[in-house]
C-alpha cells in the first residue's frame, strides 16, 4: 500500500483504473418509492403556537378571520402577542423616518417603541379608517394614485 502513495496523479489514475475493472459488474438499483402520506396532526390548544427567535420564521396555526372581532374593539392591541411574521419593502426615506419616529418616542416620551409596534399601530389605523370611511378612506385614496395599476 505504501508504494501506491507515491504522490503523483498518474499513480492515482492507475490505481483507479485497476479498481474500475474489478467493479465492472453492473449494479442493480431499486426504484425509490415515495414516502407514505403524512396524516394531519392537530395540536393541543396549549401547543397551538410555536414562536421562533426574532428574525427567524415563526409558525402560527391560529388564523384570525374577519368578522370575529368584537364591535368597538380596536384592531390592534399592542399588549397582545403578535404571532404572524411578514416582511415589507421600504424606501430609504420611509425607513429612516420610521427609525426617527421610534427614537423620538423613546427620547421625548420615554416610550419603549419598536418598529414592529409602529407598524402594528399603522396597520390598526388603516383598518379603522377603512372601516369608518370605506371608499373615502386614506388607504383607498392613496392606492388610487399609485402608478402601475
Amino acid at each position: 500500500m505504501a508504494d501506491q502513495q507515491s504522490g503523483s496523479f498518474s499513480d492515482l489514475y492507475e490505481v483507479m483504473q485497476q479498481r474500475k475493472g474489478a467493479d465492472a459488474v453492473p449494479r442493480l438499483t431499486r426504484p425509490r418509492s415515495s414516502p407514505p402520506p403524512r396524516s394531519i396532526v392537530h395540536p393541543e390548544p396549549s401547543q397551538s403556537r410555536e414562536v421562533g427567535k426574532e428574525g427567524s420564521r415563526e409558525i402560527s396555526r391560529e388564523v384570525s378571520q374577519p368578522g370575529k372581532r368584537e364591535v368597538g374593539k380596536p384592531f390592534v392591541d399592542l399588549n397582545e402577542r403578535a404571532w404572524r411574521k411578514d416582511s415589507f419593502l421600504f424606501t430609504d426615506a420611509e425607513f429612516h423616518a420610521l427609525e426617527q419616529l421610534k427614537l423620538d418616542l423613546r427620547s421625548k416620551h420615554d416610550l419603549p417603541a419598536t418598529k414592529n409596534d409602529l407598524a402594528r399601530c399603522a396597520i390598526g389605523h388603516l383598518l379603522r379608517d377603512y372601516r369608518e370611511r370605506g371608499d373615502n378612506g386614506f388607504v383607498v385614496e392613496l392606492l388610487k394614485h399609485k402608478s402601475g395599476r
